[in-house]
């Protein structure tokens, strides 16, 4: 009886410590403001300022008819769009590291700002064009 306890208190102890040593994941969620513009100091803190980067997943429609828009406007314009796949397992890792969830819909981050869903090639045009003039 008395070694059952003392391998159950190891157990807890291994456990405990495992757990400590491991990664703490921030779970903090990221908040829009009315404009759909993520703070600036939480976009710098997650590095998504300065950057474009689009969210997709192979099982949406509306992301495969959106992909080929912006890699031509982002030939078009020089600038680099990172595309990450939310039903890919390494890009889902990179989603995460980033707090964002993602339906199965376009979303377009373009340095802080968030824009869901598919839209014209001019809208796109327009986004782009910004975001070049802010850099």
């Amino acid at each position: 009886m008395k070694m059952k306890k003392i391998i159950f208190i190891l157990l807890v102890l291994l456990l405990v410590s495992a757990a400590s040593c491991q990664k703490e994941k921030d779970n903090s969620t990221i908040v829009l403001d009315k404009d759909k513009v993520i703070d600036k100091n939480i976009c710098i803190e997650k590095n998504l300022d300065n950057k474009i980067i689009q969210l997709e997943s192979k099982f949406c429609g509306h992301c495969a008819t959106v992909k080929p828009i912006l890699e031509n406007l982002a030939k078009e314009n020089n600038v680099e769009i990172t595309f990450l796949d939310s039903s890919d397992e390494q890009d889902r890792e990179i989603i995460d590291s980033y707090n964002l969830q993602v339906l199965f819909t376009p979303t377009l981050i373009i340095d802080c700002k968030v824009v869901v869903g598919g839209q014209s090639e001019e809208t796109y045009k327009d986004l782009i064009k910004g975001f070049l003039e802010n850099e």
